[in-house]
């Protein structure tokens, strides 16, 4: 089955701050996980039609919302100064993790695509199961470990150090009451780009679909905080090539 590969280039229209916790990695996953699992058992309390089902399904979604509130409290106070870095590759490159990007394409497909796109899958759905993201110019048998960072790149060259740091106070309420944090950020200034290799199949995904993602890059962003509109971006070139099943080779498609 052939493949298709989209070589996309982006060019930031306002600074990006990093994405990955420079610690705790353990608790925010957990606490990600297990919203997803409280946000799976409030459709099915919607959907359920039998008292006695319903009511077993309401105090385990009450438990797992307390044992959520819990945790959030937990992973406030440990982290009372919070920062998110970006990553760097074997040479000292900063960049985006390959998962980060694919992330964000999963976002846009369920924040903004789920209408305008009619299939049996859910795109966001597709793009987990089928879309796979490399560092440009990657050749298929580089070793996994070689293509997690897809650098940045500033006038051509990559960049090594961030720009600064952004801080700014963050107040949540949790469990009727008020913890105020400091959160850090590494920060990155325009000009910046990046470059990345999208391989997918036409079977699932069109040219449409990857268009439509990143052209909403103009007002969402790739980026911590892209509520305030950091990490927004414009389409610089977007490639498309198809890789046949037999050579492994990529063919630009006129």
């Amino acid at each position: 089955m052939d493949r298709v590969l989209y070589e996309v280039k982006l060019s930031f229209i306002s600074p990006v701050l990093g994405l990955t916790p420079s610690n705790q990695f353990d608790l925010p996953y957990v606490l990600s996980k297990s919203k997803e699992e409280l946000e799976k058992l409030e459709r099915m309390i919607e959907k359920e039609k039998d008292e006695e089902k319903k009511v077993v399904l309401e105090e385990r979604y009450l438990r797992l919302k307390t044992e959520i509130e819990e945790r959030e409290i937990e992973d406030l106070l440990v982290n009372e100064e919070r920062k998110t870095i970006f990553p760097r590759d074997n040479e000292g490159r900063l960049g985006l993790y390959h998962y980060q990007l694919k992330g964000y394409m999963k976002e846009i497909a369920g924040l903004f695509l789920k209408d305008k796109i009619s299939r049996k899958s859910s795109l966001k759905h597709i793009i987990s199961r089928y879309v796979d993201i490399y560092p440009p110019n990657t050749d298929f048998n580089t070793p996994f470990e070689q293509t997690l960072i897809v650098p940045f790149l500033r006038n051509g060259d990559y960049v090594t150090n961030p720009d600064g740091e952004l801080t700014r106070p963050l107040r949540s309420f949790v469990r009727n009451q008020y913890i105020v944090t400091i959160s850090k950020s590494d920060i990155l200034n325009p000009p910046l780009e990046i470059a990345f290799n999208i391989v997918t199949f036409p079977e699932f995904i069109t040219d449409n679909d990857i268009l439509l993602i990143f052209q909403h890059g103009n007002y969402w962003g790739i980026s911590q905080w892209r509520t305030a509109r950091y990490g927004r971006f414009k389409i610089l070139n977007i490639v498309k090539r198809i890789i046949k099943s037999k050579k492994n080779e990529a063919q630009e498609q006129p």
